[in-house]
C-alpha cells in the first residue's frame, strides 16, 4: 500500500515500511496535480477485511481499527470494510467512517475464503485489499484472475512467524507496530 499525504510519501511492503519526506509548498499556484493522481493511482478504492473471530482479542480489533483510521487520515478517503469470521458479517461492505465505538459482529472461527470470493466478484471496484487478522485459518483458494493487491496485517511477530509463508502466497505480509 502506498499513500501520499501532504508532506511525505509512505509505503508498506513485505518486510517493512518506508516514509520519504517531501517539500511542502505553503502557497501553491495550482492545488491539483501529481499528488492527487498519486493517491488515486494506487488506492482509488480500498477494501478492508477485519477479522472478528474468537482468536482476535478486543484490543487487537481496536488496534486494527486505529491503523485503518490512520490510513483514512492520510488521505485515502474511499475505504469500505467487512467484518468477518467464518463468513462476511454484512451482505455488502460498509463505508469506513471514524467512529467512537466499534460494533463487533461475530467471534466464531476464521475463514478467509468469503472475503476472497467477494473481491474476485468485485475487484474492479478496488485497487487494494487489506486484511487485518492473526492469520490462523485455512489457506484460502485464490482465483488465478485475482489482480487486486492484497496486504495482510498481523498484530505481532508470533502471528507473522506462524503464518507468513501461507499468507505471502496471495499478497504482502506485515506486522502492525
Amino acid at each position: 500500500v502506498i499513500i501520499h499525504p501532504v508532506d511525505s510519501s509512505a509505503a508498506v511492503y513485505d518486510g517493512g515500511e518506508v516514509e520519504v519526506q517531501g517539500i511542502l509548498c505553503e502557497k501553491p499556484k495550482k492545488t491539483t496535480g501529481g499528488g492527487d493522481n498519486f493517491n488515486s493511482g494506487f488506492c482509488a478504492g480500498l477494501l478492508a477485511g477485519l477479522d472478528v473471530s474468537g482468536s482476535i482479542s478486543e484490543s487487537q480489533i481496536i488496534q486494527f481499527y486505529t491503523a485503518l483510521e490512520d490510513v483514512f487520515d492520510r488521505s485515502i478517503k474511499h475505504i469500505e470494510i467487512f467484518q468477518f469470521d467464518m463468513k462476511l458479517k454484512t451482505e455488502k461492505p460498509i463505508p469506513f467512517k471514524k467512529r467512537s465505538q466499534i460494533n463487533i459482529r461475530g467471534r466464531g472461527g476464521t475463514s478467509f475464503q468469503p472475503i476472497f470470493d467477494y473481491i474476485i466478484k468485485n475487484q474492479k471496484q478496488y485497487d487494494g485489499l487489506i486484511i487485518f487478522t492473526d492469520g490462523f485459518a485455512q489457506e484460502p483458494q485464490i482465483h488465478s484472475k485475482l489482480y487486486t493487491k492484497v496486504l495482510w496485517v498481523l498484530p505481532n511477530n508470533n502471528c507473522y512467524c506462524s503464518n507468513q509463508k501461507m499468507l505471502s502466497k496471495s499478497g504482502l505480509v506485515t506486522v502492525l507496530v
